[in-house]
């Protein structure tokens, strides 16, 4: 029988990380962006199948390719989140012992390096790249009207094309290319919707918001506000 949906999985595990009696590592977001991309990418709909080589293609090559990730310490609770789901997979007895085991070796060999896989462009999909290269131009990716004007700006640019206007002419008097736009989206084959992106942290987010208390939410609240 397949497990339940990543939301529902989620329920569950805010419930259990409510009986657990020492802070928890992990993250709510983060859990259940892995949960969806077990599912997703890597086909893994029954949790009781997990495997090592599916921690390895998740977090090294999944996870860098769909997940944008602007800063090192965007990602910095992925792997406890991980370890902490882990150890929930074992508990309920979703996981055997065993293989629980073999899994967090995994996670040994893995972790030192899923910040260099995550960062490494060479890892990124079409829809990351695009979304770091807006980042770089600071453009705000919550503004949807940012985000079409960039596009249409870029898609005005094609080879020989100077930033804007396709119609003018080069520095050296020959004439631009006339030829349709370049249509990145159809160009690279992306979704409609840019790939997830990891919030600032929530110290960074008191930063930005003096006079306003922003407290530690840790496991327990994140899930709980996430299950709703």
């Amino acid at each position: 029988m397949a497990d339940p949906t990543p939301d529902i999985v989620l329920d569950d595990l805010t419930g259990w990380a409510r009986t657990r009696p020492a802070s928890p590592l992990g993250d709510a977001d983060a859990a259940q962006m892995l949960l969806s991309l077990l599912r997703d990418h890597l086909g893994v709909d029954n949790l009781s199948g997990l495997k090592p080589g599916d921690l390895d293609e998740l977090l090294l090559h999944v996870y860098p390719r769909a997940v944008t990730a602007l800063r090192p310490d965007d990602v910095a609770d992925v792997i406890p989140t991980v370890r902490e789901l882990l150890v929930f997979l074992g508990d309920t007895g979703r996981v055997p012992a065993k293989r629980v085991k073999q899994l967090d070796r995994a996670v040994d060999r893995i972790e030192p390096r899923f910040v260099d896989a995550m960062m490494d462009p060479d890892r990124w999909g079409p829809a990351r790249a695009i979304t770091q290269a807006m980042a770089a131009d600071g453009v705000d990716l919550s503004d949807e009207d940012a985000v079409l004007g960039w596009v249409e700006r870029h898609n005005a640019t094609g080879p020989g094309f100077p930033y804007g206007d396709p119609d003018v002419e080069l520095d050296d008097g020959e004439e631009t290319f006339d030829d349709e736009v370049i249509d990145l989206k159809e160009a690279f084959d992306l979704p409609d919707r840019l790939p997830p992106l990891r919030l600032p942290t929530e110290a960074e987010l008191a930063e930005l918001a003096p006079g306003r208390s922003i407290g530690r939410s840790g496991w327990r609240c994140g899930l709980a506000s996430a299950a709703g």
